[in-house]
């Protein structure tokens, strides 16, 4: 998970990729999880918290318009002016 951060910081800050790049790097993440075996768990179980049986696995896709959402809110509550 280390190498999470650095993936994703470009994603955020430039515009959004095609979506087939971001299922390449979920499928790059799934596949060193599972040491590039089939999935023995549901992909989407794996997301989900611990109590619900997950491994709390980043959607790549929900987590970078997440991620780009809170620009939203720093802008509107920003005190500068532009």
């Amino acid at each position: 998970m280390f190498a999470f951060p650095k993936i994703l910081h470009p994603l955020i800050v430039l515009p959004n990729p095609e979506k087939s790049y971001i299922n390449n790097i979920q499928s790059i993440f799934y596949d060193f999880l599972w040491d590039s075996k089939p999935d023995t768990i549901a992909r989407n179980l794996i997301i989900q918290n611990y109590p619900d049986g997950g491994l709390k696995m980043k959607h790549i896709e929900s987590y970078i318009h997440g991620l780009k959402a809170t620009w939203v809110k720093r802008l509107k509550c920003s005190n500068s002016a532009f």
